[in-house]
């Protein structure tokens, strides 16, 4: 498999290759061991050695780009759809191993002795998906002149443009689109994204520009596709790219003071409090009237999410981002607020410093959770040692001075 090919992070191709030839080959080479003598396991062994030799030299011509040699196996009777056996990929066509390759030559050369281009490995994925992966425009082409079918789809959903999108791949795109690729797929496969979502989780702003201009939807096409929720559960690194994008999707029309959520009650602010690397998309979807307070389906809010799944510093830095815009900090769901999540999560000594935010900031020591515990309770029974000894020294000192 070609570095290309494992780039497709949306793909996720495997790479490991075990070929085991079929039964195509051995009409092939004519070879027939019918006999029932002494000398079958023999025959049978020298049989197989004999398919394993043909699969290594028209598996070389292939990736050593070699026409000659291949054109002498076609025209002594190489069938072009023949198919080799992958350990963990399923059936691969001798064109996918050519458009993988990025073989131009190769990829005509069996298209023009009949080989079916719409012929897919055991996951789905086409000669055409393997060329879009192999960015090689020139092979996209020769496949579609050819009777490639432009949205077939992976067992799993994915198509040649979702694939596409997530390269960034605008040339690639703009091809097949042209020749009727749908930039707002229907989707039945769980799990499966529309194109813009493919270019979103990628950070692929360009390519996001090009889709929306040629009528993609900023719309959910359902919960799990959304655009920016896939984008902010990317575990973003690059903030300028994710800044960049989400001021398209809000200038797009991807309003984010309306509530859209992903299926577990989840909220933009939900993702960016959790997710992102700084505060930047944060304070602008704030600024841009992002919902602050909602409560997933466990009744989590963007607060909490900050002061369970951040670092001490950045969990500060969030929740005292949310709080200035609003966010309260006593809100609860089953009598557990803000406070609680900080308590039960406190692992280490430094943690005690979001404790000690939340109590600086109004938090409310005398609430009790839905199992009757107090603040104290959850302490003793969350934290051992020197750290509960601390942590609970700090709740006891700030109950003492009405905190």
């Amino acid at each position: 498999m070609s570095s290309k090919t494992a780039l497709c992070t949306y793909l996720c191709l495997p790479v490991v290759l075990v070929l085991v030839v079929l039964t195509a080959v051995t009409n092939f080479i004519g070879r027939r061991h019918d006999s029932t003598d002494d000398n079958g396991s023999a025959a049978a062994s020298q049989h197989v050695a004999s398919e394993t030799a043909l699969e290594k030299r028209v598996i070389d011509a292939i990736q050593e780009d070699d026409t000659a040699d291949l054109t002498s196996l076609l025209n002594t009777g190489l069938d072009a759809n023949l198919t080799f056996v992958h350990s963990q990929e399923g059936n691969r066509s001798l064109l996918i191993n050519a458009a993988e390759a990025g073989h131009a030559d190769i990829v005509q050369l069996l298209l023009t002795h009949g080989a079916d281009p719409n012929v897919g490995d055991a996951t789905g994925f086409t000669p055409l998906i393997y060329a879009v992966c192999s960015r090689a425009p020139d092979i996209v082409d020769l496949l579609l002149h050819n009777g490639a079918s432009v949205n077939q789809l992976t067992v799993k959903g994915g198509s040649a443009l979702a694939s596409a999108s997530a390269f960034g791949d605008i040339e690639i795109m703009q091809r097949l689109v042209e020749s009727g690729a749908s930039v707002n797929p229907q989707l039945e496969h769980e799990g499966a994204f529309p194109p813009l979502t493919a270019a979103a989780m990628n950070y692929q702003r360009e390519a996001m520009q090009w889709l929306l201009d040629n009528g993609a939807s900023v719309d959910a096409i359902s919960e799990e596709s959304r655009p920016l929720f896939k984008m902010m559960n990317s575990n973003a690194t690059a903030s300028d790219d994710t800044m960049a994008c989400v001021t398209l999707m809000v200038d797009a029309g991807n309003d984010p003071s309306t509530r859209h959520t992903d299926r577990d009650g989840g909220t933009l602010t939900h993702y960016a409090a959790r997710y992102l690397p700084d505060l930047q998309v944060l304070d602008y979807l704030i600024s841009e009237g992002a919902v602050i307070d909602e409560a997933d389906i466990d009744g989590k809010t963007p607060l909490s999410y900050a002061i369970v799944h951040r670092k001490p510093e950045m969990a500060i830095a969030v929740a005292q981002r949310l709080i200035d815009a609003g966010a309260d900090i006593n809100g609860q769901h089953d009598g557990v607020t803000p406070l609680f999540c900080a308590v039960w999560f406190c692992h280490e000594i430094e943690d005690i410093t979001v404790v000690q935010f939340l109590i600086d900031n109004g938090a409310d020591l005398s609430l009790r959770n839905g199992a009757g515990q107090s603040i104290i309770d959850v302490a003793e029974e969350a934290t051992m040692g020197d750290l509960r000894n601390e942590l609970v020294q700090v709740l006891r000192e700030a109950m003492e001075h009405g905190g």
